[in-house]
């Protein structure tokens, strides 16, 4: 079924140029009803901006433990047996052309996620979807083009009540204060008996929402416009992205990662502001912190990249965005020959940033620190194909997900030997300020 297709997807689909000096009133007509993939500014490669929307879908893949599925205009199938990057596989060597698709990846959906030993599913949802667009705008705002992808014979309906207007209750957290600290305190106990070095420990916020997804994905954007911001209209959910953070690049066989580690909250006035910068940069934590995040991708790179092109070209470098301060870094590597995005992708899942070090033991104490599964938080978006065997990615921080009248949205930070319990409680609260605004300025 898969592959047939996929032949057929691949042959048919068309694009067709338009006059850039138009982007505003077609994209106007684009966003006039919920979309199902909204992109606004993905910094694609060299930092352009590319913005894309998609109407609707010719086909989605998805799945959990192996049990995969894939839904078209024709209705539900099953397919074969596997994992995620098995179906990319089959995927990537069809592929041709400049014709994109795209993929989230949840957290749970890691090789070291063992079915016997996975948290409670809380959110009830496929390990990864497939997404294949039937009508595509893309707007590449570096270039000046514009244009109009279509798939006419494969165009699927999402068969889903569309809602209009949003109305959010109050913001509740899955854990108060003290009951947050006390986990803090817990992990630099592993870490003092030599366990682990670092742990990326996560805590919910969630606040009923009753609506279209995409009023609230438009709100939270606006108070904050991240860089990687996707939202995505799905089968079982909503995927509400404001991620700041790059995963992994590759571009003409060049791999790129940027990790974020090292947070702090932003001021109004510029004196304080300034200050926060100046912490943030001095602060021995936070370097510790990122060192091992990049010490941990650096090897994570070296099992698919050649030996000795594995460099971090950036290292502690401050990014200021609307709520916060961040310390990135940039790691580069040329990509062995045979390998492809999935093994890259494969190698590296899921993001050092956001699990810990050593990663597998740290993946291991989040299962049992963690009362349930995170879902796509903290799981990756990649799109593939966009530009000539090109493969990016985003790390899905910052990211909500909508599902049965709720909204669920996580937020963490990576905990090491002289972490504060207190100031990491308060990172949390900073980096929670987009989504609880967002709530706030949607309260029925």
């Amino acid at each position: 079924m898969i592959h047939t297709f996929l032949k057929a997807y691949f042959n048919e689909f068309r694009y067709d140029a338009l006059p850039y000096s138009r982007y505003k009133a077609v994209k106007k007509e684009w966003l006039a009803e919920e979309p199902v993939l909204h992109i606004p500014r993905w910094p694609y490669v060299r930092r352009h901006k590319t913005e894309l929307i998609v109407k609707t879908f010719s086909a989605v893949l998805f799945g959990k433990l192996g049990k995969n599925r894939m839904r078209t205009s024709a209705g539900e199938f099953d397919l074969e047996d596997g994992d995620v990057f098995d179906l990319m596989k089959v995927v990537e060597s069809a592929k041709k052309g400049h014709i994109p698709y795209f993929g989230f990846l949840a957290y749970d959906a890691h090789p070291w996620s063992e079915p016997q030993y996975r948290q409670s599913d809380f959110y009830g949802l496929p390990d990864f979807y497939l997404l294949f667009p039937a009508e595509i705008l893309i707007i590449d705002h570096h270039s000046g083009e514009m244009r109009i992808g279509n798939a006419p014979q494969r165009k699927m309906e999402m068969a889903e009540e569309k809602k209009a207007g949003l109305s959010c209750g109050a913001v509740e957290f899955h854990e108060d204060r003290e009951q947050y600290l006390t986990k803090i305190k817990k992990i630099r106990n592993l870490i003092a008996a030599g366990e682990v070095y670092q742990i990326n420990y996560t805590t919910r916020l969630s606040a009923s929402c009753g609506g279209d997804g995409y009023t609230f994905f438009k709100t939270l954007d606006k108070h904050n416009p991240a860089p990687f911001a996707v939202y995505a209209r799905l089968p079982h959910c909503r995927i509400i992205s404001n991620s700041p953070e790059r995963f992994v690049l590759l571009n003409d066989g060049t791999v790129l990662t940027e990790p974020i580690k090292g947070t702090i909250q932003r001021y109004d006035d510029p004196e304080q502001d300034a200050g926060a910068k100046n912490i943030l940069r001095n602060s021995e934590k936070d370097a510790a912190e990122l060192s091992m995040i990049v010490d941990l991708l650096r090897n994570d790179l070296s099992k698919v990249c050649n030996a000795g092109s594995v460099l971090v070209e950036s290292h502690r470098r401050l990014e200021t965005f609307r709520n916060v301060h961040h310390l990135v870094s940039t790691i580069t590597g040329k990509l062995q020959k045979g390998k492809t995005a999935v093994d890259l992708l494969r190698a590296v899942f899921p993001g050092g940033s956001i699990s810990g070090c050593p990663k597998v033991a740290a993946l291991r104490y989040i299962r049992n620190l963690e009362e349930h599964n995170r879902s796509f938080y903290t799981g990756s978006f990649f799109i593939s194909n966009l530009a000539d065997g090109t493969f990016d990615s985003s790390i899905l921080i910052r990211t909500g997900i909508l599902k049965d009248g709720r909204i669920h949205f996580q937020v963490g930070g990576g905990i090491v030997t002289d972490s504060d319990p207190a100031a990491e409680y308060q990172e949390c609260l900073a980096k929670a300020a987009s989504f609880i605004r967002t709530v706030e300025a949607l309260r029925g």
